[in-house]
């Protein structure tokens, strides 16, 4: 993290010398307006949380699918939630997340010795309005990193202790962080995946029609990431997502047979199939209580509208 910290000071020292385009600034005037609200810090906190007990049930059952896979393996990926690990983690995370705030970086993205210079400050700081402004946006960004960076860092140093522990070693390779990023990015609604791709590609087509910089896309969909995270969820935690990680299963079949397995591909598979079965389970459960009348009162549908829709 200290070298991370290094490297984010010098993007910073770079950032900061591009001047913001009009575009720039409308984006995050639009996202502080949007965000920076009780509301939605509880939402993203409430949502991390949420998942939790389902999550457990899911690596339960994957860390058993795992376990009858090792035998042609030879290789663990899933385990169990090891509180005390997922804490230590917890914590680590929180404090991350509080030192890139105190000292204005992003080092939440930084992998070995790269980063990108992209946009800089999103407000013109020559002036007290535009400080201001960059104050709030920092302080928006650090509230929703906060809110998932704790729950981030405790899946990823749960994650590396359990493949540790299970493959019995103290050496953490390269492929177990790749492992241990996957799920953390997963369980925090922010991985690449070919939905999320594809719902920025149409995003950023939609940028072709814009004003200095503002597209339409930045209009009509503004957050793209979380928003199609949590729709691959519906699929991914259903029967559906059953049918889908069989296709897994045969990939990791066949791979096993002609020496192309990769650790990454069994945790995939297992991870996939634990989730679908978990969230099967659960719809399940709440069909059986919904036909006993347990989660209907007097056979009526009550709908709350929310207020506002973020």
């Amino acid at each position: 993290y200290e070298k991370k910290v290094k490297l984010a000071e010098i993007q910073k020292m770079m950032q900061d010398k591009i001047p913001p385009e009009l575009g720039q600034s409308i984006r995050a005037y639009m996202r502080i307006s949007m965000l920076l609200n009780p509301k939605t810090q509880v939402r993203n906190i409430f949502g991390n949380v949420g998942i939790m007990p389902v999550n457990v049930v899911a690596d339960t059952i994957a860390s058993q699918i795992d376990k009858v896979i090792a035998h042609k393996t030879n290789v663990r990926t899933t385990g169990n939630i090891d509180l005390a690990q997922y804490t230590k983690g917890f914590k680590q995370g929180l404090y991350q997340s509080y030192n890139d705030f105190k000292k204005g970086i992003n080092t939440r993205n930084m992998e070995g010795n790269r980063f990108e210079v992209t946009e800089g400050r999103s407000f013109n700081n020559s002036n007290i309005l535009g400080q201001a402004m960059n104050k709030v946006d920092n302080f928006t960004s650090f509230l929703l990193d906060a809110g998932d960076r704790g729950f981030y860092e405790g899946a990823f140093i749960n994650s590396i202790n359990n493949q540790k522990v299970l493959n019995n070693t103290d050496t953490v390779t390269q492929e177990m962080i790749d492992i241990a990023t996957s799920e953390a990015l997963q369980r925090t609604w922010q991985d690449n995946n070919k939905y999320t791709q594809f719902v920025m590609n149409i995003r950023k087509g939609l940028n072709n029609i814009s004003f200095k910089g503002y597209g339409l896309g930045d209009v009509l969909i503004p957050f793209a990431k979380t928003p199609a995270n949590l729709t691959k969820a519906i699929i991914d935690y259903s029967p559906v997502g059953l049918v889908t990680s069989i296709t897994k299963g045969k990939n990791l079949k066949n791979a096993i047979e002609t020496g192309q397995f990769t650790a990454k591909m069994q945790h995939d598979f297992v991870q996939d199939l634990g989730k679908a079965t978990a969230g099967t389970l659960l719809y399940v459960l709440g069909y059986a209580l919904a036909s006993a009348g347990g989660l209907i009162p007097n056979g009526q549908v009550f709908i709350q509208v929310p207020h506002r829709i973020q």
